[in-house]
Order: structure tokens, then sequence, then C-alpha cells
């Protein structure tokens, strides 16, 4: 799968390497979707919206954040 072939490429460039029993992100990677990053994590094709939750508020999802900030953008250009 493309996330796969990502996922092997960021091993071998460092990105992603052994930390203890499992693999960690030892350098910072911009990933062009949320759905990617989750992927890649995960092993398998994942919605990003939905298996993100806000290190703030771990009961939100990234989809609950983002539906927020555009109800408040629009409450503000009202």
């Amino acid at each position: 799968s493309t996330y796969g072939r990502l996922y092997k490429s960021l091993v071998i460039q460092g990105v992603i390497g052994d930390v203890g029993k499992g693999r960690e992100f030892l350098q910072s990677y911009a990933f062009n979707s949320e759905s990617a990053a989750a992927s890649v994590v995960t092993g398998r094709p994942t919605s990003g919206q939905g298996a993100w939750f806000l290190e703030s508020d771990p009961d939100k999802t990234y989809a609950a954040y983002e539906t927020e900030k555009a109800e408040q953008t629009e409450e503000e250009t009202s």
C-alpha cells in the first residue's frame, strides 16, 4: 500500500526508529494529511479526523475541534 511504502521509507530515513519494544517517531515529520499520518501510525487505512484526539482534551477528536473552529470563525464573520 502507499502508506506501507511511506512507513518503510520513514524507517529507512530514520524518522521512525526502534525504541524499547516498539517504534517511535525520532524526528518531526509533516504528513500531507491527517489520514496519511493516522494510516502510517496504525498500519491500515484510517480516517485521520476520527483517529486523532487533542492532547489538551483527550475526549475531543480532531474532527470535533475543526467543526468548533469553523463555527467560531463563522460567528466572528457574521
